[in-house]
């Protein structure tokens, strides 16, 4: 299933899993034994690639020198792949580029896991702040796919180009491309829908001062959540519209989505994400000049923000309290 980059940042990024893994190519097939060595090597980096970076790019080459031996195109273009997420992560673009280069050539090559690798591609420049290239990568990408029938690289494509345009302050160019994802999910599997798709959708129409439709839509997706049991995707349809209220001025109908979103958290256990909803609560009430009901909230998420010992959300709320 499609991944997500969850949480206040919902322009996402879609990235799929890049273990080492069977698929029909013009390859011809590796020895069993070999074959569970370049997959168990691979598979170990791609789970060690945050944690142990250093590790994990050992575990990638030696798998990736077997691989070559034995000129097996798919795995080297899987963990080439790898290698240059490894990268990604340390937040070495340029270098990650280069791996993300070598396995496309290999791909192209073998007609194996091309839209993918543009995708990958597109994730770095869109990190690295290039949105032009960003888009031009996911383009090509959704075109492979599409001559390919590969679906799923379609549905990360779309998304992604919805991120960019987006990001690049398009919203109907994002409102484009992110339904005609939320289209393709719901052909593949219509119990399955990317929720965040929607939130994405009715937050470009929050944005781009279309608040009526904007709201609609969010309350559309939180009756599938509902329908659902998906608590953590109702949290965010609400988190959603508490912001488009407030940033339009009906702040009592921001109070009450934030209210429902706080009831989810607390109901989840997610402390850290409580304390940033009655930040959120007392920022309305600063709004409204009633500063003793904005003091008693952010003197309580402060505590919880101790009691998790998030620093960073601590110092923001010690700001607040000062001004």
């Amino acid at each position: 299933m499609w991944h997500k980059r969850l949480f206040y940042f919902f322009f996402l990024i879609h990235t799929f899993t890049s273990h080492i893994y069977a698929q029909t190519t013009t390859s011809k097939a590796l020895p069993a034994a070999d074959s569970i060595k370049i997959y168990t090597l691979g598979n170990q980096a791609y789970a060690l690639r945050s944690s142990h970076p250093d590790s994990a790019f050992i575990l990638a080459n030696d798998a990736l020198a077997l691989a070559e031996q034995l000129q097996n195109i798919p795995s080297q273009v899987s963990l080439w792949r790898i290698k240059g997420l490894v990268q990604y992560g340390l937040g070495e673009f340029d270098a990650a580029l280069e791996n993300y280069d070598k396995a496309l050539l290999l791909a192209k090559e073998d007609h194996f896991m091309v839209g993918r690798v543009l995708n990958t591609i597109g994730n770095t420049h869109y990190k690295m702040e290039d949105y032009a290239s960003a888009i031009y990568n996911y383009e090509a990408a959704l075109e492979y796919a599409i001559k390919q029938g590969d679906t799923i690289p379609q549905i990360d494509a779309l998304i992604n180009l919805g991120s960019a345009y987006s990001t690049s302050g398009n919203f109907d160019k994002a409102i484009e491309y992110y339904e005609e994802s939320l289209a393709l999910q719901r052909l593949v599997n219509p119990q399955k829908t990317d929720l965040s798709t929607m939130i994405n959708i009715g937050w470009q129409y929050i944005r781009k001062n279309e608040l009526d439709r904007g709201i609609n839509y969010l309350e559309s997706g939180i009756v599938i959540a509902e329908e659902r049991k998906d608590s953590a995707s109702l949290a965010n349809f609400y988190h959603f519209m508490a912001l488009g209220y407030k940033q339009n001025g009906y702040f009592e109908k921001s109070l009450e989505a934030y209210q429902q979103e706080l009831d989810i958290r607390k109901g989840l256990g997610e402390k850290k994400q409580v304390a940033k909803v009655i930040n959120g609560i007392a920022n309305i009430f600063q709004t409204n000049n009633d500063l003793d009901e904005a003091l008693k909230y952010l003197n309580n998420a402060l505590e919880i923000a101790k009691e998790n010992k998030d620093g960073i959300t601590q110092a923001g709320l010690l700001s607040s309290i000062g001004s």
